[in-house]
């Protein structure tokens, strides 16, 4: 299973970012939080490269805290059989640098999974 692989490493997953000494990121289909039930957070973003909802606020909760993320897969986009574009982890964490970094910068991604950073308040 996709959401077993942190089992045997001895992690506690804990119920939210204020509890967190740091951000474990595999991959986007199994996004989770919370304690041993692993509950899945919903999110779009594989497929829209935006942040939006609870995987938002967990991140800008994470980010607020400046806690150091760490990923296990740095791609940033990969080509699906259907041809289309899926964001990967390496563009989550790309945005999430941002977030701790603020600074007023806002990172956009394109569809071919390039990024881009201008100036302005988001």
């Amino acid at each position: 299973d996709n959401d077993r692989y942190p089992d045997g490493l001895g992690l506690e997953f804990v119920a939210n970012a204020g509890q967190a000494d740091w951000i474990l990121l595999k991959g986007m289909h199994v996004i989770a939080k919370g304690t041993q039930e692993k509950r899945l957070i919903s999110s779009d973003f594989a497929r829209t490269g935006k942040l939006s909802g609870e995987l938002k606020e967990v991140l800008e909760a994470a980010a607020k805290k400046r806690l150091p993320i760490h990923c296990l897969n740095p791609d940033r986009v990969s080509l699906q059989p259907d041809g289309s574009v899926a964001y990967q982890p390496g563009t989550l964490v790309a945005l999430y640098r941002d977030m701790v970094e603020g600074g007023g910068r806002k990172r956009e991604v394109s569809s071919k999974g390039s990024s881009s950073s201008s100036s302005g308040s988001s």
